[in-house]
């Protein structure tokens, strides 16, 4: 940044990196200005002017009040206009600069320049600036879409009897599996090569293939082919998601109608516990598996997914693609070079490597009443359940029954848990309960209660350990945690 004279100080709140897909989503690429006078004499009437170099934008420009000493101005409706036209015929990443001049009375009182990054039309920006924009570039309307769909349609005839791609409607997880299979088949059938991504994408962006560079040169990294395949995901209705390891990008789609509620989410177990057996409420995919010269089949493709989210350090962040739609980013438009637009020929339907994914397990969903009829029994059932501060479980307080365990590695206490014998254990325990109760001669004398804790990430992990006397010969333990 240069600064020219001490009057006028100016602090600007300004992008560090500008593309296509953000000027197409009306991204201010300029939030605040900050005019604050720095002497103790009054200015004259002054304008505020700011214009980028190279000259990508229309110059904004504005007439403030007078400043009296030491007073500031705020500007935050910055209505810069970027040129599309300009910004799409970018190839390459250009370094320019955002200028912003304060002049009165003739004379320039400041002029301050912001280094500022043009990407080329079909650049993601990465993590370090606004990674949500990642869902501009899924782009369900190409033209190269609607052929792999075509692909895609006899693979789900010939599965489910119906070539339709009914979304959600049938509000069943399996038959979103099988739309699923259906475009990851036909995607196979392109033939599409692997190439490895440019270090440190997942933070500092890359240039991606848009559908119309895929079809043409049948190449793709992994964040191509998610793009690719989340495109076709949300052509037929379904909310695909795209997630981030280190050095790695693949897919997920929700098996029901739902999204998540931010854009970005940086938290895994937001997607470990739905693609859970017992839950099934996503899928994940690893697209690399359907490149030429793989040949994996669906159901391979979403367990070599799923290993990755077993390495929970790797993880760095996801994209819900239909929550960053509810936010206002749409997909980018796309043309040729001589500015028309290619639909392409017609679709050859061709036979597919894949087969039909395996069935999932589904569970029925919990039904809002207005009112439930409560009859003696339940009142009865409620009332030995006891939710009162004196419940153990529900307030536990360390005393000099129950024994600490802290350790680092919860998953490492685990192993050494389950490698000692469980009749060992409990032969322990009922050794100490029974040198204390002494059964009588109607059968059972009371209960003894050791409750055995462990702290992991500030949260009390609660082992309780119940033995019951109930005759000389009887004994019964049960566990809780």
């Amino acid at each position: 940044m240069v600064e020219i004279q001490k009057t006028i100080d100016i602090t600007v709140d300004v992008c560090k990196v500008v593309n296509f897909a953000m000027q197409q989503n009306y991204v201010p690429i300029v939030r605040k200005i900050v005019i604050h006078n720095q002497s103790e004499a009054e200015t004259g009437r002054m304008k505020v002017s700011v214009k980028t170099d190279p000259d990508i934008a229309e110059e904004w420009s504005i007439e403030i009040e007078p400043l009296r000493g030491n007073d500031e101005h705020i500007l935050d409706n910055i209505n810069l206009q970027l040129s599309a036209l300009k910004l799409y015929e970018l190839t390459e990443r250009v370094n320019g600069a955002l200028i912003v001049t304060v002049v009165s009375d003739m004379e320039e009182l400041a002029c301050n320049r912001y280094n500022v990054a043009f990407l080329s039309h079909d650049e993601w920006s990465g993590a370090n600036s606004y990674p949500e924009f990642l869902a501009a570039f899924v782009t369900p309307n190409h033209p190269y879409i609607t052929e792999i769909l075509k692909n895609a349609e006899v693979l789900l005839n010939k599965w489910t009897g119906s070539p339709s791609f009914t979304g959600y409607q049938s509000k069943n997880s399996n038959n979103v599996l099988k739309q699923m299979a259906a475009i990851y088949g036909a995607l196979q059938l392109e033939q599409i090569t692997y190439c490895a991504p440019p270090a440190s994408f997942e933070e500092d962006g890359q240039k991606v293939r848009l559908c119309n560079t895929i079809r043409e040169q049948k190449l793709g990294t992994c964040l191509d082919l998610s793009l690719l395949y989340g495109g076709c995901l949300e052509a037929v209705g379904l909310n695909p998601i795209i997630v981030f390891f280190k050095g790695h990008a693949f897919v997920a789609c929700w098996l029901e109608d739902e999204s998540f509620a931010e854009c970005i989410q940086d938290d895994i177990s937001v997607l470990t516990k739905r693609i859970a057996p017992t839950v099934n409420e996503i899928c994940a995919v690893e697209t690399t598996a359907l490149v030429k010269g793989n040949g994996k089949s669906f159901d391979d493709a979403v367990l070599q997914a799923e290993s990755h989210l077993r390495n929970p350090d790797d993880f760095l962040y996801l994209v819900g693609i239909r929550r960053s739609r509810g936010s206002g980013i749409r997909p980018i438009p796309l043309k040729r070079e001589d500015g028309s637009f290619d639909y392409g020929k017609g679709a050859k339907i061709r036979t597919s490597v894949t087969g039909a994914p395996g069935e999932v397990k589904t569970f029925g969903k919990l039904e809002h009443k207005d009112s439930v009829e409560v009859t003696r029994l339940h009142i009865w059932e409620r009332n030995l359940l006891d939710v009162s501060m004196r419940n153990m479980l529900l307030n536990f307080r360390v005393t000099k029954n129950s024994i600490q365990l802290l350790t680092d590695s919860l998953h490492d206490l685990e192993d050494a848990l389950v490698r000692a014998s469980n009749a060992f254990m409990y032969m322990n325990i009922m050794e100490a309960v029974l040198g204390i109760i002494k059964p009588n001669q109607t059968g059972t004398v009371g209960t003894a209660l050791i409750c055995i804790s462990f702290v992991f990430a500030d949260t009390v992990f609660i082992f309780r350990v119940t033995v019951s006397v109930i005759s000389h010969l009887c004994i019964a333990v049960s566990t809780e945690y």
